[in-house]
């Protein structure tokens, strides 16, 4: 039976886009592909301990993750390739790392039996801000480990893996900036899925929506499939992605084992995907649309395969390929792995892709780059700089079905290679939107349509826009979702009811849940009222006037008022009236005198005490029709009253001249009018 791939991964391009300011480091001095002397001399850091994960911090230090000795251990080198400082952690490994804004270093793995998440200060200290002294397990006794680690939008923590002894499972947890479990987030801010057999995930990708995308592996049976999927921010399996169940598998054709080892984020949302097929063996790199199908603009039907080896007797059925992904300057594609050199050797290695998944000829020696002798790379990060870093173990036997899972010490490397400049930035993760007015078009008398365009900034956005005759404005358009992606969309809305040869002012305003953009003012007049000018033959003029307030509110009833100029032809108005902008009901037609503008108003009644109301005019002569700007009332609330004094029905005045008091209240202004009526009794008893 074929053994689970482990396989550590840091997922760098949420990370490295909210460090916008730090120093860069300086540009390799390597061409793509090739180990940059300047970093050790040789390009290559050699460690005692087993380094699975690696991160750049914007500076240009790298940090790298693994074990010694059984225990959780992290090293940094600066720039130049020099040690700068370790930790030595709790019994167990660490298999993936991030960097935070700030500068802490998140790590994940194992203690245990838990999954672990730890974070250290800039000075490799354990964070007493986080988690029980700087640490959080989740899945406690559950045989749970953590492969890969994100930082999500606003600082969260994204770790996954799996959990279970024998058919393990997938697992993915979300913790608060101080260590907490984000409650939000599956059940008690941990997801447990069930990919079919012995699965797990080895990689992770947090969108700036929140969205979590997880490659891994599932065994179902003796066969092992390469399997993607995408969480919503709450946990759950999308419904958008991958035909409406949020996770999809893939088989390389002919191979007997497939598995996803790394993933990355494009900027315009399609997923890239790094692999192993056992077949060939081969490194492969995939790409996928937002929604989950493959592209086909991308190498081969969405694949690219590339050998990585001659499955030469020295590890027949090996996992020798790709391990973790990264997208680089001018969107080429880098997946780190290892490559079976001859019957006696495998080395490290990094695979060079297009951007149109074609093998890339100017990166290493025919798309493929060559590291140390003997060694496996098990993650791949890029820096500020755009040069390639990877990091790995020493391969101490064959065949080497497993790679980079944690043991016995076997040592480990860090190896940085040329780029090609500095990778695409994406937009900062979590910003308020932005937002730019555009032009009014469609004009007519009395409507018009506006346009502009918004900016989500990565998060869930709504838009409308501000409109009136003055910069106050006073009215709006209907709320409207502009998504959460991260660069600008077009939008647009319709205004109606307007007046004619009026200017209008209005701008665009977009809001997120970190902010408001505004646009700018922008303004538009209105056609002329007829078109056809007065006298001199023109044709009738189609009417003009505005709503009004609405007067002499009751529990039940309102007046609704309006200005109307019939344009000096028979016309009929009328309100229409709602408890929303659909309105609904209007009050019969009423004819306006063929004279000048005058003063209109009707009567409503049957409404509800304490609602809010939408009311407008409406207009129509043989010239056309008005529409006036919507309004609102709020009825007054219902009169609560009660009369204490006598029982049963009585004239008040006379009960009044026998000195009975009586009492009257009211919830509001009332007041008490008529008669009561008493039972003869009572009235004969009183002497009424």
């Amino acid at each position: 039976m074929l053994r689970a791939i482990r396989t550590g991964s840091s997922v760098l391009g949420v990370s490295l886009a909210i460090v916008a300011g730090a120093a860069p480091a300086a540009s390799a001095s390597a061409s793509p592909g090739v180990l940059d002397p300047a970093f050790n001399g040789t390009g290559v850091v050699s460690s005692s301990a087993q380094l699975l994960g690696v991160a750049v911090q914007p500076n240009g230090e790298v940090v790298a993750a693994g074990q010694s000795g059984g225990n959780v251990y992290v090293a940094r080198f600066t720039a130049a390739g020099a040690p700068d400082g370790a930790y030595t952690g709790p019994a167990g490994a660490a298999r993936a790392v991030a960097v935070q804004a700030d500068g802490e270093i998140v790590i994940a793995g194992s203690a245990g039996s838990a999954l672990l998440v730890e974070r250290l200060t800039p000075a490799l200290a354990p964070d007493p801000g986080f988690g029980a002294g700087g640490i959080a397990t989740v899945l406690s006794g559950q045989s749970a480990s953590a492969n890969a680690v994100a930082i999500g939008p606003g600082g969260t923590i994204v770790a996954a893996g799996s959990f279970g002894a024998v058919d393990t499972g997938p697992a993915v947890a979300e913790l608060t900036s101080a260590g907490a479990p984000v409650s939000s987030f599956g059940s008690g801010g941990v997801v447990t899925l069930d990919f079919g057999g012995y699965s797990s995930i080895a990689a992770i990708a947090v969108a700036p929506d929140g969205k979590v995308v997880l490659a891994g592996r599932q065994t179902p049976s003796q066969s092992t499939n390469g399997v993607l999927g995408r969480l919503t921010a709450g946990g759950g399996l999308d419904g958008t992605f991958a035909g409406g169940g949020g996770v999809l598998t893939y088989h390389y054709p002919g191979g007997g084992y497939t598995s996803f080892t790394g993933v990355a984020l494009q900027n315009d949302g399609r997923i890239i995907v790094s692999g192993v097929d056992v077949g060939g063996p081969n490194a492969l790199v995939l790409r996928y649309g937002s929604d989950g199908s493959l592209d086909p603009g991308f190498g081969s039907g969405g694949v690219t395969a590339l050998s990585s080896g001659g499955n030469l007797p020295i590890n027949p059925g090996g996992a020798i390929g790709a391990a973790g992904v990264v997208v680089a300057g001018g969107g080429r594609i880098i997946a780190g792995g290892s490559f079976e050199r001859s019957g006696v050797e495998v080395d490290a290695a990094a695979y060079g892709v297009t951007a149109d998944g074609a093998p890339e000829s100017t990166f290493g020696t025919g798309h493929i780059a060559g590291g140390p002798a003997g060694d496996e790379t098990c993650a791949t990060a890029i820096a500020p700089d755009g040069s390639i870093v990877t990091a790995g173990d020493s391969v101490t036997s064959y065949p080497d079905r497993a790679p980079c899972t944690t043991g016995a010490n076997t040592g480990g490397f860090v190896a940085r290679y040329g780029g090609y400049g500095p990778p695409p930035v994406a937009p900062p993760v979590g910003t308020a939107p932005s937002a730019s007015t555009g032009a009014a078009t469609a004009l007519t008398q009395t409507s018009a349509t506006l346009t502009g365009s918004v900016n989500p900034g990565g998060l869930a956005t709504s838009y409308h826009f501000d409109y009136g005759t003055t910069t106050s404005y006073g009215s709006s358009t209907a709320a409207a979702a502009a998504g959460s992606g991260t660069a600008a969309i077009d939008v647009s809305a319709a205004l109606g009811g307007l007046l004619p040869s009026t200017t209008y002012h209005y701008r665009l305003v977009a809001t997120n849940a970190d902010g408001t953009g505004y646009g700018a003012d922008a303004s538009f007049t209105t056609a002329s009222a007829g078109g056809g000018g007065g006298g001199g033959g023109g044709g009738p003029l189609a009417p003009t006037g505005s709503t009004g307030p609405a007067r002499a509110l009751g529990e039940v009833a309102a007046t609704l008022t309006g200005i109307l100029d019939p344009q000096g032809s028979t016309t009929t108005y009328a309100f229409e009236y709602g408890t929303s902008t659909a309105y609904g009901q209007r009050t019969a037609g009423q004819s306006a005198a063929a004279g000048a503008g005058a003063p209109v108003s009707v009567r409503i009644g049957g409404l509800k005490p304490g609602t809010r109301y939408h009311y407008r005019l409406l207009a129509a002569n043989d010239g056309g029709t008005l529409t006036g700007l919507d309004a609102t009332f709020q009825t007054l609330p219902r009169i609560r009253s009660s009369l204490r004094g006598v029982g049963g029905r009585y004239r008040l005045a006379g009960v009044l001249a026998h000195g009975i008091r009586v009492k009257l209240t009211c919830s509001q202004a009332c007041t008490a009018s008529g008669s009561l009526g008493i039972s003869a009794r009572t009235a004969k008893q009183l002497k009424l």
